[in-house]
């Protein structure tokens, strides 16, 4: 995270930004995950924005569900997107932490995943972290 914060004045937009956007969502997400995202969303928009326009396909769970039942071929296909259209290093290292379905060794860990800890990477909780997104055409 720290690649992100390169002066004062990112830390003091982040803060801000974070004030006003997890005082709204603290109850219905995880701190950890927000903090992530949020970090995506200020430092490397374009990842921010292919992440919440395609945010189900980084969810092992919703492919299962879409019949996508091989977890490595679809593993593989997502990481490589992933390294072609996102160029920051840190941003790929970040997905990869909030995403954890996209690790060789995720199995155990989606499957455990508690539904109290509001993960990003839960299909029940993902959509909660760009409730607050304002549509690009309105900017």
């Amino acid at each position: 995270m720290k690649k992100y914060f390169k002066n004062l004045r990112d830390v003091n937009r982040f803060l801000n930004i974070f004030y006003v956007e997890f005082t709204a969502l603290y109850k219905d997400v995880n701190t950890v995950d927000f903090i992530l995202i949020l970090c995506i969303k200020l430092f490397d928009t374009k990842a921010y924005e292919y992440i919440s326009k395609n945010l189900h396909t980084f969810i092992r769970d919703y492919n299962y569900e879409v019949g996508y039942s091989n977890l490595d071929k679809w593993r593989e296909s997502k990481t490589e997107i992933i390294k072609t259209l996102i160029k920051n290093d840190n941003t790929i290292k970040v997905i990869f932490e909030i995403f954890p379905a996209l690790n060789e060794y995720s199995y155990e860990y989606n499957n455990n995943v508690k539904k109290n800890q509001r993960k990003i990477c839960d299909v029940d909780f993902s959509d909660i972290y760009f409730q607050l997104n304002v549509p690009s055409s309105t900017l």
